[in-house]
């Protein structure tokens, strides 16, 4: 259908057909409910919900291979979840969950991909099947894929979410895996030699996350800032482990203050 021999192709293609199925659902969105049938309105939300599945399968591709590009590192000195979080004025939880169910399914859950790109799950089952597989049960968990997204056609979500994690207990080599009962204890190092101060340390939990949050919104800020100075001075913009680093320098001097 497309000649793959030209890039340029492929791009404007997939542009287009973006374009177009923007332009039919913001169409539709502008159709007064009120004014459908009963039978009619059932369809379309029914229509509506299979259509939200195809584009779930579209954004968790692609969301995949930005990551593995790291192409928001090096075009907008963003990690990819938060980059779309950004963006697309999400919650960063929200992102985050995006893209790390994104590379499982990429990864080692591909037969996930497989049900998406056909329209039998969405993105909730496909995230339950992400969330539910860990190193010692993934390989397990990943055999018998297929045959859980075909049984999510076939009983409620709430049930079948069940029944995926009692699998995926069943298939832990260690038992049932509870996140909480092996976080990593909290520690951070400083060696200083000279005029260098190397920092080593792990933070699990809620820590984990706030610690994280923290310095990505201060690295976005930093990022806008050299970027708005670069126009100016034509110095290149840091890469994102040089804007993590200023940005906890920034939270320091920053609690300092206070």
């Amino acid at each position: 259908m497309f000649d793959t021999g030209g890039q340029i192709d492929l791009d404007g293609a997939v542009a287009t057909g973006v374009a177009a199925a923007s332009s039919v659902l913001s169409t539709m969105a502008s159709i007064p409910a009120g004014v459908l049938s009963d039978h009619a309105l059932a369809s379309a939300t029914l229509a509506v919900e299979q259509a939200r599945r195809f584009l779930d399968a579209a954004e968790l591709a692609w969301l995949a291979e930005l990551d593995h590009r790291g192409t928001t590192e090096v075009e907008f000195g963003q990690r990819t979840a938060a980059w779309l979080a950004h963006e697309a004025q999400l919650p960063r939880a929200v992102a985050a969950a995006r893209v790390n169910t994104a590379l499982k399914v990429d990864g080692e859950l591909s037969p996930v991909g497989d049900a998406l790109r056909q329209g039998n799950i969405g993105f909730d089952h496909a995230r339950v099947l992400a969330d539910a597989a860990n190193p010692r049960n993934v390989d397990g968990l990943a055999g018998v894929t297929p045959e859980l997204c075909d049984a999510a056609q076939l009983t409620s979500f709430s049930r079948w979410q069940a029944e995926v994690r009692g699998l995926a207990d069943l298939l832990d080599t260690d038992g049932g895996h509870d996140p909480a009962d092996d976080l990593p204890e909290p520690r951070l190092s400083a060696h200083r030699v000279g005029d260098i101060t190397t920092l080593r340390g792990q933070l699990s939990g809620d820590g984990a996350l706030i610690a994280e949050s923290a310095l990505d919104q201060i690295a976005d800020e930093l990022f806008r800032q050299h970027t708005r100075d670069a126009a100016h001075t034509g110095e290149p913009v840091p890469r994102r482990p040089q804007l993590l680093a200023e940005a906890f320098v920034e939270l320091c001097r920053r609690g300092l203050a206070v």
